[in-house]
């Protein structure tokens, strides 16, 4: 799903995070077995934060500054956020949501060398996704060289190599200081907040795949419509999610 095109200004920092969304199965009353919940497209899928649930995963994009969606992806059953980065950002390169030098921040949920990788060498972007306890920039450095590409035309060489410089280093610095990114972040989870607590998709009263999707859908667009009337900020996000 998009939302109305972007006014482009130079690079733009985009924010990625997923969130579960529970159909409200009463399974306490009436167990559904995976075949029965085959028959419907849907599967049992486990959150740390609702525990087994029967739903899928919804991930949203926002713009940094204005908080505008600009995406939303739907996973069928709750596949992990590492391995579905390539998803998000082949769907964002496709709606040419994303340009050369656009910065995207994930949590660590989508950590992996891999990941960095494909971000600056397939997507042309700085894929800042905060690094688990076992990262060493180090590491990183060493595996971020050209990808094979680079040198398949020697007319465009020189430029691929100093594109893929400037974004490495780039990444590099701002991994090393990405504590202070922390509550740039923190913005979309203000943007769940507003959509869950404020207009109701903590739970929805769905049972079929394609209801559900288009209930989620037009949640997240009436929130993005809210942001786009000035509530921007943290505080006013939080205090939207509260009413």
């Amino acid at each position: 799903m998009n939302t109305k095109p972007l006014k482009r200004r130079g690079k733009l920092t985009f924010i990625v995070d997923a969130t579960p969304v529970d159909l409200d199965y009463n399974v306490k009353r009436k167990h559904r077995s995976k075949k029965h919940l085959e028959k419907r497209d849907l599967k049992w899928s486990y959150s740390s934060s609702y525990g087994f649930y029967i739903g899928f995963k919804a991930t949203i994009v926002i713009e940094k500054k204005s908080a505008m969606p600009v995406a939303i992806i739907i996973h069928s059953g709750a596949p992990h956020d590492s391995k579905i980065f390539s998803e998000i950002m082949e769907n964002l390169r496709k709606r040419r949501i994303i340009r050369k030098n656009d910065t995207i921040i994930f949590d660590r949920g989508y950590y992996s060398y891999k990941n960095y990788q494909i971000g600056i060498s397939k997507y042309k972007i700085v894929p800042l996704i905060f690094p688990k306890e076992n990262f060493k920039i180090q590491k990183l450095n060493d595996k971020l060289t050209y990808p094979l590409q680079v040198f398949n035309d020697k007319k465009t060489e020189k430029q691929s190599k100093q594109l893929y410089n400037t974004l490495k280093n780039q990444l590099l610095k701002k991994i090393s200081k990405w504590k202070k990114y922390k509550p740039i972040r923190g913005k979309i989870e203000d943007f769940f907040k507003l959509c869950k607590s404020g207009l109701s998709l903590k739970k929805l009263h769905k049972y079929t795949p394609e209801s559900a999707k288009r209930t989620t859908i037009l949640i997240v667009f009436l929130a993005g419509l809210i942001t786009t009337t000035g509530y921007t900020t943290k505080t006013d996000l939080q205090k939207l999610s509260e009413t």
